[in-house]
């Protein structure tokens, strides 16, 4: 009868031993999801948390930009490679800074027209190619349409498309929104035009590209505003 006692107190205390072993094992167990799952909620809060990448209006140079920046940078757009890349830089630079809804409205050609200028200020060199392109200090000033048909008769083209000097300056008219833009066909000395009459912006009728601005006469279309030089 002791023996038998004996035997299951001591049956008793291996199964309180084992017992103690598996809560012991549960626990840390866990111990160890629970850390697993608080690691795994900052990293999903962590990138949450990361800003997305800021967009920028121009993250690189295209083939069509580097023809605009050659034609009215002419000899100062650097024709070694290590050197344009710094000439690049500067542009993107500049292109980048403007606010991103003015960026979308404007013309390629008044912004490198503009970081000509703004260029100029920091490096007055320069030679008689860039004459035309730096006269009144460079920058571009948008007039509205009304305003620029005002002047029409003192404005001089300038080789740059819808770009005019008046007294030394260099202003263009409305800009783009082609949201909102109505072509309507004109014609002028026997050629079709298609015109914003809201902008007075004129595209040829064909190719779509962009001519410059209506002058009018009497109310009616007139072909295009600007003297040659």
């Amino acid at each position: 009868m002791a023996k038998n006692i004996d035997a299951l107190k001591q049956e008793i205390a291996e199964l309180k031993q084992k017992f103690a072993d598996y809560i012991l094992t549960t626990d840390a167990r866990i111990t160890a999801l629970e850390s697993s799952s608080t690691s795994s909620k900052k990293e999903k809060k962590a990138k949450a948390e990361k800003p997305e990448k800021a967009k920028t209006n121009c993250p690189k140079i295209s083939k069509k930009l580097t023809e605009e920046l050659e034609k009215i940078l002419g000899t100062r757009y650097p024709e070694e490679n290590k050197e344009r890349a710094v000439m690049n830089k500067k542009f993107r630079d500049f292109a980048n800074a403007i606010p991103e809804e003015e960026y979308k409205t404007m013309e390629m050609s008044v912004i490198v027209t503009n970081f000509v200028a703004e260029l100029s200020k920091h490096d007055p060199k320069g030679d008689d190619t860039e004459e035309e392109t730096l006269t009144g200090g460079g920058a571009v000033k948008t007039m509205s349409l009304t305003d620029l048909v005002d002047v029409q008769d003192e404005l001089t083209k300038t080789s740059d498309i819808g770009i005019y000097l008046l007294d030394g300056s260099r202003i263009t008219g409305p800009l783009r929104d082609e949201e909102k833009e109505d072509l309507v066909t004109k014609t002028f000395n026997g050629k079709e035009y298609d015109v914003d009459e809201a902008t007075g912006r004129v595209y040829d009728t064909d190719t779509e590209e962009f001519l410059g601005y209506s002058r009018i006469k009497n109310k009616k279309f007139d072909g295009l505003i600007g003297k040659k030089a």
